[in-house]
């Protein structure tokens, strides 16, 4: 992986979380089609960039318990504002499985979440926070052991319903099928 390159496959025999730590700031495009199944050991930090593509090839992806699966972490309200601009795509991804969330996004805006299928997280499969104008479409939470799809305000110091909402987010054509442990389909 060269930092020249704008569209980069992730290897099929690494842990994805320690290799996107390395991955290079001027990727614009992430294939996961080099291998039909990948293992994630902890969350997989999404770099602060205007645009970032993950394009999942109809790969699975394992997620080890405690992970938080393609996640953005915030400390809090000033460094959400800060990043708030940075958008991410991440599409076609045939199985994320287990793991506690499948995607955490966190301060982002125009951000997209396209035709995925989620596989028994324990806390929520999809959780967007301070996500403007974000799009879930077409996306499958099967048998959450929590939450399927979390859409709510900023959970770190600063954020508040004024500050650190997620308005015009969309959820289309998504679906839930309940755990007799999940707590709700949609939140």
């Amino acid at each position: 992986m060269t930092a020249q390159l704008a569209v980069v496959s992730v290897p099929g025999d690494v842990n994805v979380s320690s290799w996107f730590e390395r991955l290079p700031k001027d990727v614009r495009v992430v294939r996961f089609d080099a291998a039909r199944r990948y293992f994630a050991k902890s969350d997989i930090i999404l770099p602060v960039t205007r645009y970032l593509e993950i394009d999942g090839c109809g790969a699975e992806l394992l997620l080890a318990e405690g992970s938080n699966g393609f996640s953005v972490p915030v400390a809090d309200q000033e460094e959400a504002m800060a990043r708030v601009h940075a958008r991410y795509y991440i599409h076609d991804f045939g199985l994320i499985r287990e793991g506690r969330r499948a995607i955490d996004l966190r301060a982002t805006k125009g951000s997209v979440i396209e035709n995925v299928q989620c596989l028994r997280q324990t806390d929520r499969a999809i959780s967007l926070e301070f996500c403007l104008r974000t799009k879930v479409e077409q996306v499958k939470a099967e048998n959450p052991f929590g939450i399927g799809f979390y859409i709510g305000v900023g959970s770190w110091p600063g954020a508040s319903g004024t500050r650190s909402q997620s308005n015009h987010t969309v959820l289309d054509l998504c679906e839930v099928y309940c755990h007799e442990r999940t707590s709700v389909g949609y939140f």
